[in-house]
């Protein structure tokens, strides 16, 4: 894998992506075999991408949560740029707003039950609904 960090090494490519989520996918099984909870905070554009995921938490009987976190498009362009200037980086991605327009096409609407948070927004309460059901599943027997 290469580095993730502003060197230019990374391309985002389809092949890249697999070959780093199929890394995380790995380390996500065994956690779950351990009886962990999980939080996977990661762009899946694709069901091709999504679907691992879920038929991997569905083989180990856990519940699953999509959230799509999304904003209006200016804010995320301003977002990016603040990113690319080093303005509040809050993260190691090094993807910018040229990348985040290239990928965009590419993004699939999510078939699967999910819930939908405009980050542009407060969002505390969506946080809290999330650690609620994580409480929820670490507190239920059958799961």
């Amino acid at each position: 894998m290469r580095p993730a960090t502003r060197s230019g090494y990374r391309t985002y490519t389809p092949e890249e992506h697999l070959r780093v989520f199929s890394a995380c996918h790995l380390v996500i099984e065994e956690m779950l075999r351990q009886g962990r909870t999980v939080v996977f905070d990661a762009t899946n554009l694709t069901e091709a991408f999504r679907r691992p995921l879920l038929d991997l938490a569905r083989r180990q009987g856990v519940p699953t949560q999509i959230i799509l976190f999304t904003a209006p498009l200016k804010v995320i362009r301003r977002r990016l740029k603040d990113r690319a200037a080093g303005i509040g980086m809050d993260g190691v991605s090094d993807a910018d707003w040229s990348i985040f327009s290239r990928l965009r096409p590419g993004q699939e609407a999510i078939t699967d039950a999910h819930w939908v948070v405009d980050s542009s927004r407060a969002i505390r309460q969506d946080l809290d609904r999330l650690v609620g059901l994580i409480q929820d599943a670490r507190n239920d027997p059958s799961s």
